[in-house]
């Protein structure tokens, strides 16, 4: 969430935690495109203006979680991939990717336990 404080012009992040106390604001990752490996706990911006992306999640491990954002809202033209097969990761406990396939498409990702994998959270 994001506050405005008219006496500087500036906006502040405002800290939420989820029921398990785990901050829900993930830091900002630098602007990737084409095939991207991406970092536990950071919102990775993908620029898909010119090709499609496919992005390798981070290894799981319980909790772990990770975002990704069409920056430049460009998905339903150039879609990102996110390669949860080839990375030997389940999503949703099978063996799938994930296709991000709308402009503007954000998700973030969480891992539960290696029976079930990721999850999309959002």
């Amino acid at each position: 969430m994001l506050s405005a404080d008219v006496n500087c012009n500036c906006f502040k992040l405002v800290n939420i935690l989820d029921a398990s106390g785990v901050s829900s604001i993930l830091p900002l990752a630098a602007e990737t495109s084409g095939a991207a490996s991406v970092t536990v706990d950071y919102l990775t911006p993908i620029n898909v203006t010119g090709a499609v992306s496919t992005v390798t999640p981070p290894a799981g491990a319980v909790n772990a979680r990770f975002a990704l954002v069409d920056s430049r809202a460009n998905s339903a033209t150039n879609n990102i991939t996110v390669n949860f097969s080839g990375a030997g990761d389940k999503l949703y406990g099978s063996l799938q990717n994930y296709v991000m396939d709308q402009d503007g498409a954000y998700a973030t990702f969480r891992y539960l336990n290696s029976t079930i994998g990721w999850v999309v959270e959002k």
